[in-house]
């Protein structure tokens, strides 16, 4: 019996973005569609009839509980890729892995799906890629010029164990917004010139330091910066300290930091103020620190109304504050004092969130 494909073809037409199409299905321990399925339906039809023609954006989603994404797999998702892509304008290119790490590291290499990705269409607008990939392939986004969203998960970098270079991300200068998370082994060459003059939202994840700093180097004109910390292993507050005197520094045009995670972590009580006051040069206007993982024992939050009231006139163009540590405070805590001191200093104000002793305002006390 031969398949009847003019209506499908006709309704096909009105697509314009395939989405979550390898979804792992935990009921029946499998893949909702079958890598290979959409090369078999080009297969079964007319050679001169293409289906969804008016595609411009495709999301590989691929989800790992039990067992990693195979050779085999690979190129079967390799296939359906070209036969989606072939002859259409996509702009909007989502190749994202979810499930246990540990599972999804022993997985192939993609980087050969996500080179098919980015030479099949020149007119990328965006690009948002999970999964073990070659450092290299960001060499091969250098023909993109349309680029304005990156976001690249390097869950696995091969090889391992390599220094990296900036070369390639310091060649799309089309970039606006860039996310990039980097495995815990990795570091970069020292002494790499350049930066992305276009670049203005930025996020890290990263284990070290060193990862932030090689990044945050390349990026002077960022207004919106967000430092997610990948393991719970604390280092010297001094040098985050120096690390945030050359932020200052370079990134001038800075509204909005966001430290997340484990960044905030320390073996001994942690002087917040002191940890972030070279940030308070910057133009700030949303100041997020949060941590919701207390790993270190001895890891105590100090904070006094004083800091708090020099942090609002300090930063009196404020919108967000949000000190949210998971960390046992030290007395003196901050009080209703100190909040009623930053909403009055900071006009703009529009959120707050922070622990307090608010034992003053339950009681009834005059805190004003």
């Amino acid at each position: 019996m031969v398949a009847e494909w003019s209506r499908f073809l006709a309704h096909s037409s009105y697509v314009r973005a395939i989405e979550k199409i390898y979804v792992y299905d935990t009921d029946s321990e499998g893949f909702v569609v079958t890598p290979g399925t959409y090369t078999a339906v080009q297969q079964s039809i007319a050679t001169n009839c293409i289906p969804f023609p008016s595609i411009i954006e495709i999301d590989f989603h691929l989800s790992f509980i039990e067992d990693p994404c195979t050779e085999i797999m690979l190129a079967q998702l390799f296939s359906d890729y070209e036969v989606l892509a072939a002859g259409r304008k996509v702009d909007k290119v989502f190749i994202n892995q979810t499930g246990y790490i540990s599972i999804i590291q022993q997985g192939a290499d993609i980087s050969n799906l996500a080179a098919l990705a980015t030479r099949s269409s020149s007119f990328l607008t965006t690009i948002s890629i999970s999964g073990n990939m070659s450092w290299d392939f960001i060499d091969m986004l250098a023909g993109q010029q349309s680029l304005r969203f990156l976001d690249l998960d390097f869950l696995a970098i091969f090889p391992r164990s390599r220094r990296l270079s900036m070369r390639g991300l310091l060649q799309l200068r089309s970039v606006i917004t860039l996310l990039i998370a980097l495995p815990e082994e990795v570091s970069f060459e020292e002494s790499q010139s350049g930066q992305l003059d276009s670049l203005s939202q930025l996020t890290i994840q990263a284990s070290n330091i060193a990862g932030f700093r090689a990044l945050c180097s390349i990026a002077p004109n960022v207004t919106a910066l967000a430092l997610l910390k990948s393991s719970d292993f604390p280092e010297d507050i001094e040098e985050w300290q120096e690390f945030f005197r050359q932020l200052s520094r370079k990134c001038r045009s800075l509204t909005k930091f966001e430290a997340s995670n484990n960044l905030l972590v320390s073996t001994h009580p942690l002087k917040l103020y002191v940890y972030i006051e070279p940030l308070l040069s910057l133009p700030l206007k949303h100041l997020i620190l949060t941590s919701s993982i207390l790993s270190t024992p001895g890891c105590f939050l100090l904070l006094t109304d004083e800091e708090v009231q020099e942090i609002g006139s300090r930063l009196s163009q404020l919108k967000t504050v949000e000190i949210s540590i998971d960390a046992p405070y030290v007395e003196p805590v901050p009080t209703s004092k100190g909040l009623f001191a930053l909403i009055r200093t900071c006009l703009l104000l529009q959120s707050v969130v922070m622990v307090i002793d608010g034992r003053e305002i339950i009681l009834g006390r005059n805190t004003t």
